[in-house]
C-alpha cells in the first residue's frame, strides 16, 4: 500500500509541476501576444510614415523637375550678367595696367 501511496504522491507532484509550467507558459504567451500587438501597431505606424515620406519625395521630385525646367532660362540670364561683370572687371584691370 505504501508503494501505491508513493506513486500517487509522485504523480500528484508531477501534475503540480505541469500545472505550474502551464501557468508559466500561459503568462509567457500573454506577454508575447501583447508584444506582438505592440509590434504590429509600430509596424503600421512605420508603414504610414513611409507612405507619407514617399508622398513628400514625389512632391519634391515634381517640384525639382519644374525648377529644373525653369533653370535654363534663369541660368542663361545669370550667365549673361556674369559675362557683363567679367567684361567690366577686364576693363578695370586694363585701365589699372595702363595707369
Amino acid at each position: 500500500m505504501l508503494d501505491l501511496t508513493e506513486k500517487i504522491d509522485h504523480i500528484t507532484q508531477k501534475v503540480r509541476l505541469m500545472a505550474a509550467n502551464l501557468d508559466s507558459l500561459k503568462q509567457e504567451n500573454k506577454r508575447l501576444h501583447e508584444e506582438n500587438v505592440k509590434l504590429k501597431a509600430s509596424l503600421d505606424d512605420n508603414k504610414q510614415k513611409i507612405r507619407n515620406l514617399e508622398a513628400n519625395l514625389t512632391g519634391a521630385q515634381r517640384s525639382f523637375e519644374k525648377k529644373k525646367e525653369q533653370t535654363p532660362k534663369s541660368s542663361e540670364k545669370l550667365k549673361l550678367e556674369i559675362d557683363q561683370y567679367i567684361a567690366e572687371i577686364d576693363k578695370c584691370i586694363e585701365w589699372l595696367q595702363n595707369s
